[in-house]
Protein backbone atom coordinates (compact mmCIF):
# COMPACT_ATOMS: atom_id res chain seq x y z
CA UNK A 1 0.00 0.00 0.00
CA UNK A 2 1.24 3.33 -0.90
CA UNK A 3 1.53 6.07 1.60
CA UNK A 4 0.76 9.74 0.96
CA UNK A 5 2.70 12.11 2.51
CA UNK A 6 1.98 14.22 5.73
CA UNK A 7 0.80 17.56 5.34
CA UNK A 8 3.46 20.23 6.87
CA UNK A 9 1.17 21.04 10.04
CA UNK A 10 0.49 17.46 10.47
CA UNK A 11 4.28 17.01 10.75
CA UNK A 12 4.74 19.27 13.38
CA UNK A 13 2.05 18.21 15.32
CA UNK A 14 3.49 14.71 15.18
CA UNK A 15 6.88 15.98 16.20
CA UNK A 16 5.77 18.04 19.08
CA UNK A 17 3.71 15.09 20.43
CA UNK A 18 6.64 13.32 20.13
CA UNK A 19 8.70 15.50 22.48
CA UNK A 20 6.22 15.42 24.95
CA UNK A 21 5.89 11.71 25.22
CA UNK A 22 9.96 11.52 25.60
CA UNK A 23 10.01 14.34 27.46
CA UNK A 24 12.26 17.35 27.35
CA UNK A 25 15.62 17.49 28.81
CA UNK A 26 15.59 20.55 31.23
CA UNK A 27 18.31 23.34 30.92
CA UNK A 28 21.21 23.06 33.32
CA UNK A 29 19.67 26.74 34.63
CA UNK A 30 16.08 25.38 35.46
CA UNK A 31 17.77 21.96 37.14
CA UNK A 32 19.59 24.38 39.58
CA UNK A 33 16.34 26.74 39.66
CA UNK A 34 14.23 23.41 40.47
CA UNK A 35 17.42 22.13 43.06
CA UNK A 36 17.91 24.95 45.28
CA UNK A 37 14.61 27.02 44.93
CA UNK A 38 12.17 24.19 44.64
CA UNK A 39 10.07 22.46 47.70
CA UNK A 40 12.03 19.13 48.57
CA UNK A 41 10.98 17.67 52.04
CA UNK A 42 13.70 16.35 53.80
CA UNK A 43 12.99 14.71 57.02
CA UNK A 44 16.35 12.25 57.70
CA UNK A 45 19.11 11.09 56.34
CA UNK A 46 22.95 11.22 56.58
CA UNK A 47 25.01 13.93 56.41
CA UNK A 48 28.25 14.17 54.91
CA UNK A 49 30.55 17.78 55.16
CA UNK A 50 34.30 17.97 54.55
CA UNK A 51 36.87 21.01 54.39
CA UNK A 52 39.68 20.16 52.86
CA UNK A 53 43.27 22.42 52.62
CA UNK A 54 45.91 20.95 50.20
CA UNK A 55 48.75 22.79 50.78
CA UNK A 56 51.57 23.45 47.82
CA UNK A 57 55.11 24.73 48.22
CA UNK A 58 55.71 24.31 51.90
CA UNK A 59 58.53 22.16 53.68
CA UNK A 60 56.30 22.18 56.78
CA UNK A 61 52.77 21.18 55.80
CA UNK A 62 53.06 18.76 53.29
CA UNK A 63 50.03 17.00 53.68
CA UNK A 64 45.62 18.11 53.55
CA UNK A 65 44.38 19.67 56.40
CA UNK A 66 40.54 17.87 56.92
CA UNK A 67 37.90 19.04 58.95
CA UNK A 68 34.63 16.59 59.00
CA UNK A 69 31.18 16.32 60.49
CA UNK A 70 28.94 13.94 59.58
CA UNK A 71 26.24 11.64 60.74
CA UNK A 72 22.50 10.41 60.83
CA UNK A 73 19.60 12.75 61.71
CA UNK A 74 15.86 11.87 62.31
CA UNK A 75 13.94 15.53 62.31
CA UNK A 76 10.72 15.97 64.10
CA UNK A 77 9.09 19.29 62.86
CA UNK A 78 10.07 22.77 63.10
CA UNK A 79 12.14 24.33 65.60
CA UNK A 80 12.81 21.11 67.48
CA UNK A 81 16.22 19.87 67.10
CA UNK A 82 16.28 16.74 65.08
CA UNK A 83 17.75 13.40 66.90
CA UNK A 84 21.27 13.14 65.83
CA UNK A 85 24.42 11.54 66.14
CA UNK A 86 27.11 13.47 64.52
CA UNK A 87 30.74 12.73 64.78
CA UNK A 88 33.31 16.62 64.46
CA UNK A 89 36.95 15.22 63.49
CA UNK A 90 40.06 17.23 62.42
CA UNK A 91 43.25 15.40 60.75
CA UNK A 92 46.42 16.58 59.25
CA UNK A 93 49.87 15.72 59.10
CA UNK A 94 48.92 12.35 58.23
CA UNK A 95 47.42 12.04 61.87
CA UNK A 96 43.93 12.12 63.69
CA UNK A 97 44.10 15.12 65.70
CA UNK A 98 40.34 15.06 66.93
CA UNK A 99 37.21 13.11 66.89
CA UNK A 100 34.53 14.94 69.07
CA UNK A 101 31.12 12.89 69.09
CA UNK A 102 27.68 15.12 69.18
CA UNK A 103 24.34 13.31 69.71
CA UNK A 104 21.08 14.98 70.40
CA UNK A 105 17.89 11.77 71.28
CA UNK A 106 14.65 12.86 72.62
CA UNK A 107 15.12 16.27 74.01
CA UNK A 108 18.31 15.42 75.97
CA UNK A 109 22.33 16.36 74.57
CA UNK A 110 24.91 14.29 74.59
CA UNK A 111 29.04 15.00 73.94
CA UNK A 112 31.66 12.28 73.57
CA UNK A 113 35.24 12.35 73.04
CA UNK A 114 38.17 9.37 73.50
CA UNK A 115 35.27 6.75 73.89
CA UNK A 116 33.19 8.28 76.79
CA UNK A 117 30.10 9.79 77.19
CA UNK A 118 28.85 12.92 78.40
CA UNK A 119 25.76 14.28 79.33
CA UNK A 120 25.06 17.98 78.03
CA UNK A 121 23.48 20.87 80.10
CA UNK A 122 19.74 21.18 79.74
CA UNK A 123 20.43 25.28 79.50
CA UNK A 124 23.38 24.48 76.71
CA UNK A 125 20.53 22.12 74.74
CA UNK A 126 17.64 24.73 75.49
CA UNK A 127 19.91 27.63 73.41
CA UNK A 128 20.46 25.53 70.47
CA UNK A 129 16.70 25.06 70.48
CA UNK A 130 16.16 28.69 70.27
CA UNK A 131 18.60 29.22 68.03
CA UNK A 132 16.50 26.62 65.42
CA UNK A 133 12.98 28.61 65.99
CA UNK A 134 14.76 31.70 64.90
CA UNK A 135 15.94 30.00 61.75
CA UNK A 136 13.00 28.28 61.34
CA UNK A 137 14.69 24.94 60.65
CA UNK A 138 12.84 21.81 61.02
CA UNK A 139 11.60 19.30 58.19
CA UNK A 140 12.94 21.56 55.25
CA UNK A 141 14.93 20.45 52.08
CA UNK A 142 18.97 19.93 52.64
CA UNK A 143 19.11 23.36 49.80
CA UNK A 144 16.20 25.12 51.82
CA UNK A 145 18.33 25.42 54.76
CA UNK A 146 21.16 27.15 53.24
CA UNK A 147 18.35 29.79 52.29
CA UNK A 148 17.59 30.33 55.79
CA UNK A 149 21.00 31.02 56.69
CA UNK A 150 20.94 33.43 53.76
CA UNK A 151 23.22 31.26 51.51
CA UNK A 152 21.18 30.79 47.85
CA UNK A 153 23.68 29.35 45.40
CA UNK A 154 20.73 31.09 42.66
CA UNK A 155 22.58 34.44 43.16
CA UNK A 156 26.34 33.58 42.51
CA UNK A 157 26.48 30.39 40.12
CA UNK A 158 26.72 31.05 36.73
CA UNK A 159 26.86 29.46 33.40
CA UNK A 160 25.79 26.12 34.25
CA UNK A 161 26.37 22.98 32.10
CA UNK A 162 25.09 19.51 32.31
CA UNK A 163 28.68 17.49 33.17
CA UNK A 164 27.09 14.46 32.80
CA UNK A 165 25.42 11.67 35.45
CA UNK A 166 27.09 9.59 38.75
CA UNK A 167 25.67 7.66 41.52
CA UNK A 168 25.74 9.77 44.90
CA UNK A 169 25.12 7.79 48.28
CA UNK A 170 22.88 5.38 45.99
CA UNK A 171 20.86 7.77 44.07
CA UNK A 172 20.80 8.40 40.35
CA UNK A 173 22.02 12.08 40.19
CA UNK A 174 22.79 14.62 36.99
CA UNK A 175 25.98 16.28 37.61
CA UNK A 176 25.95 20.31 37.08
CA UNK A 177 29.26 22.14 36.82
CA UNK A 178 29.23 26.41 37.18
CA UNK A 179 31.62 28.83 37.53
CA UNK A 180 31.09 31.68 40.57
CA UNK A 181 30.46 35.27 40.62
CA UNK A 182 32.51 35.57 43.62
CA UNK A 183 31.55 38.72 44.62
CA UNK A 184 28.10 38.11 45.13
CA UNK A 185 29.28 34.66 47.00
CA UNK A 186 31.25 36.48 49.53
CA UNK A 187 28.34 38.93 49.96
CA UNK A 188 26.23 35.42 51.05
CA UNK A 189 28.75 34.65 53.28
CA UNK A 190 28.42 38.26 54.68
CA UNK A 191 24.63 37.32 55.07
CA UNK A 192 25.50 34.40 57.20
CA UNK A 193 27.69 36.00 59.57
CA UNK A 194 24.92 38.24 60.45
CA UNK A 195 22.85 35.37 61.00
CA UNK A 196 25.12 33.83 62.96
CA UNK A 197 25.02 36.23 65.75
CA UNK A 198 21.57 35.87 66.67
CA UNK A 199 21.33 32.07 66.27
CA UNK A 200 21.75 31.32 69.70
CA UNK A 201 24.87 29.34 69.49
CA UNK A 202 27.21 29.95 72.27
CA UNK A 203 29.97 31.71 71.29
CA UNK A 204 28.48 32.76 68.13
CA UNK A 205 27.93 36.69 69.02
CA UNK A 206 31.98 37.00 69.05
CA UNK A 207 32.54 36.41 65.48
CA UNK A 208 32.04 38.93 62.70
CA UNK A 209 28.92 39.84 61.92
CA UNK A 210 29.66 41.63 58.14
CA UNK A 211 32.31 41.86 55.64
CA UNK A 212 34.17 45.18 54.92
CA UNK A 213 34.57 46.44 51.71
CA UNK A 214 38.16 46.32 52.22
CA UNK A 215 37.93 42.95 53.28
CA UNK A 216 35.69 42.18 50.06
CA UNK A 217 38.33 43.66 47.98
CA UNK A 218 41.03 41.45 49.01
CA UNK A 219 39.45 38.16 49.26
CA UNK A 220 38.18 38.98 45.33
CA UNK A 221 41.55 40.04 44.61
CA UNK A 222 43.41 36.58 46.16
CA UNK A 223 41.01 33.53 45.46
CA UNK A 224 41.08 31.88 42.07
CA UNK A 225 39.56 29.63 39.98
CA UNK A 226 36.32 29.07 42.11
CA UNK A 227 33.91 26.35 40.78
CA UNK A 228 30.95 24.84 42.25
CA UNK A 229 29.99 20.95 41.03
CA UNK A 230 25.83 20.14 42.14
CA UNK A 231 25.29 16.58 42.14
CA UNK A 232 20.61 16.64 41.88
CA UNK A 233 17.92 13.78 41.84
CA UNK A 234 17.36 12.97 38.84
CA UNK A 235 13.90 11.56 39.28
CA UNK A 236 13.19 14.34 42.12
CA UNK A 237 16.18 17.18 41.87
CA UNK A 238 16.74 17.21 45.56
CA UNK A 239 20.66 18.09 46.10
CA UNK A 240 22.46 15.28 46.89
CA UNK A 241 26.11 16.81 46.59
CA UNK A 242 27.24 20.21 46.63
CA UNK A 243 31.32 20.56 46.27
CA UNK A 244 33.40 24.08 46.00
CA UNK A 245 36.72 24.44 44.96
CA UNK A 246 38.90 27.09 45.16
CA UNK A 247 42.52 28.51 45.45
CA UNK A 248 44.31 31.29 47.72
CA UNK A 249 47.80 32.46 46.84
CA UNK A 250 49.79 32.73 49.81
CA UNK A 251 52.34 35.25 49.44
CA UNK A 252 55.06 37.03 52.23
CA UNK A 253 55.30 36.89 55.58
CA UNK A 254 52.83 34.52 55.68
CA UNK A 255 54.27 31.87 53.24
CA UNK A 256 57.25 32.34 55.04
CA UNK A 257 55.98 31.63 58.75
CA UNK A 258 54.45 28.48 56.95
CA UNK A 259 57.36 26.56 55.33
CA UNK A 260 57.66 28.64 52.06
CA UNK A 261 53.63 27.57 51.02
CA UNK A 262 52.72 29.34 47.63
CA UNK A 263 49.27 28.58 47.91
CA UNK A 264 46.30 26.44 49.45
CA UNK A 265 43.20 24.42 47.29
CA UNK A 266 40.57 24.96 49.41
CA UNK A 267 37.32 22.32 49.03
CA UNK A 268 34.15 22.14 50.95
CA UNK A 269 31.68 19.07 50.05
CA UNK A 270 28.35 18.47 51.58
CA UNK A 271 26.93 15.14 50.71
CA UNK A 272 23.99 13.50 51.42
CA UNK A 273 22.63 10.12 51.92
CA UNK A 274 19.53 7.51 52.75
CA UNK A 275 17.48 11.00 52.37
CA UNK A 276 14.06 10.39 54.04
CA UNK A 277 15.16 6.47 55.33
CA UNK A 278 14.52 6.19 58.80
CA UNK A 279 17.40 6.69 60.96
CA UNK A 280 18.30 4.36 64.27
CA UNK A 281 19.64 6.69 67.01
CA UNK A 282 20.35 5.14 70.35
CA UNK A 283 21.56 7.13 73.78
CA UNK A 284 25.29 6.33 75.18
CA UNK A 285 26.15 3.98 78.03
CA UNK A 286 27.84 5.33 81.12
CA UNK A 287 26.60 8.51 80.78
CA UNK A 288 29.34 11.15 82.69
CA UNK A 289 29.47 14.53 84.34
CA UNK A 290 30.04 17.37 81.86
CA UNK A 291 32.55 19.20 83.72
CA UNK A 292 34.75 16.04 83.58
CA UNK A 293 34.40 16.43 79.40
CA UNK A 294 35.97 20.38 79.72
CA UNK A 295 38.97 18.86 81.52
CA UNK A 296 39.41 16.25 79.19
CA UNK A 297 38.76 18.59 76.13
CA UNK A 298 41.03 21.49 77.23
CA UNK A 299 43.95 18.89 77.25
CA UNK A 300 43.06 17.77 74.17
CA UNK A 301 43.45 20.50 72.61
CA UNK A 302 46.66 21.32 74.41
CA UNK A 303 47.98 18.41 72.60
CA UNK A 304 46.75 19.21 69.17
CA UNK A 305 48.24 23.10 69.50
CA UNK A 306 51.25 21.73 70.51
CA UNK A 307 51.29 19.49 67.20
CA UNK A 308 50.14 22.17 64.86
CA UNK A 309 52.97 24.40 65.95
CA UNK A 310 55.67 22.31 65.34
Amino acid sequence: MRMRHCPRGAGLVLAALALTACGAAQSPSQLLKDTFAGSHKVTSGNIDVDLTLTPSGSSTLTSPITLSFKGPFQDFGKGRVPNSEFTLSLSALDRSLLSIGLESLDGRGYVSLGGASYALPASAYRQIEAGLRKTGTGSASSAGILGKLGIDPLRWLIDPTVAGSATVGGASTTHIRAGVNLGALVDDIGTFLSKASSLGVPGAGKIATSISSSAKAKILAAVRVPRVDIWTGTGDNTLRKLAVSLTIPVTGATSSQLGGLKSAAVTLAVTYQDLNQPQRITAPAGVQPFSQFKSQLQTLLGAVRSVVAR
